[in-house]
């Protein structure tokens, strides 16, 4: 059924226990150990068997099996069950990658439920070197370990995101802007994960757990504040660079729109001294003339050039 499980100490020791002995250390009296079971890619068996040992809320344990659940905190009896998620990103494609961890908690046991690894070794070292213990201590090692992982997806996409706005003031083009897009996409699935998050934090944080308890849960919960705030603002920085994007590309336009206008006018004026010319009337003096061809000619010439020279000056060119 499970991965591992392990008795944790006070003083930091832990011990391996197989699952036959699970249920001996629920029935024993002993309040100075601690019990953390952890599953990884859980199945209908692994949760049936949970709810056989620990009696979870069968909700609780359809919430596990079940992929997106908002990130929340619940209270069933003694137990308490939070749902959070651990997120990485794909550099090359920009892309957020979330996997979702369930706990349940109460005063002797904690339990564990995700997808993919989870960074073991080094909870139980931060545990092992730490005053903090019981399974409020392993929650905040297991809670502060999640939240730190954040923080390189939002500095990864912050710096992107500075990138893509050199590159928009220097040359718009549509690969950049859609790459834009792609980041604001991600900064909305980041942030519909970390706000629920930090909304569930808000209870444990009222709670009381003791002054050492309570300042290291109220310190995770300043860093989901921050990493909110950071997210809120390349979201403004997305928006701003759209309507930059937006904004160059109708300059540009209007720059082309400039030139075509000035070359349909020196065109309609070649036109219209050529249309003149043309006319087949009977009597037009300057049909006679020996000259008239050239000097019909150079007078097309010399309006062209001086629209050139003025369109020119008007910075139409």
């Amino acid at each position: 059924m499970h991965r591992f499980a392990l008795i944790l100490d006070q003083e930091g020791g832990s011990r391996k226990i197989e699952e036959e002995e699970i249920e001996v250390f629920l029935k024993s009296e002993d309040r100075n150990e601690v019990l953390w079971v952890d599953i990884e890619d859980p199945t209908p068996i692994d949760t049936a068997r949970l709810r056989e040992l620990f009696g979870f809320h069968p909700l609780a344990l359809e919430d596990c099996l079940k992929d997106h659940q908002r990130p929340k905190v619940e209270h069933y009896g003694e137990v308490m069950f939070f749902v959070c998620y651990q997120v990485g990103l794909e550099q090359e494609r920009v892309r957020l990658v979330s996997r979702e961890l369930d706990l349940f908690m109460s005063a002797r046991f904690l339990v564990t439920v995700h997808q993919g690894e989870l960074g073991v070794s080094e909870i139980l070292e931060r545990y092992s070197n730490s005053a903090l213990c019981g399974s409020k201590g392993l929650f905040y090692f297991l809670m502060d370990q999640v939240v730190d992982g954040y923080f390189p997806v939002v500095d990864f996409l912050s710096d992107r995101l500075e990138r893509l706005e050199e590159q928009i003031f220097s040359s718009p083009e549509e690969r950049t802007i859609q790459r834009v897009f792609r980041i604001r996409k991600e900064l909305s699935r980041l942030r519909r994960i970390l706000i629920p998050l930090r909304d569930a934090f808000v209870p444990l944080v009222r709670q009381d757990l003791g002054p050492q308890l309570g300042l290291h849960l109220q310190d995770v919960y300043d860093h989901l504040t921050r990493l909110a705030e950071s997210i809120d603002t390349q979201r403004d920085i997305v928006t701003g660079l759209v309507d930059i994007y937006l904004s160059g590309i109708a300059n540009r336009t209007n720059e082309v729109m400039k030139r075509l206008t000035s070359i349909a006018a020196i065109l309609m004026s070649i036109t219209f001294i050529a249309a003149i010319y043309g006319m087949n009337f009977r009597y037009m003096p300057e049909l006679e003339q020996r000259y008239g061809y050239p000097t019909a000619l150079v007078s097309m010439a010399l309006v062209a050039l001086l629209q050139i020279l003025y369109f020119k000056r008007k910075r139409y060119f």
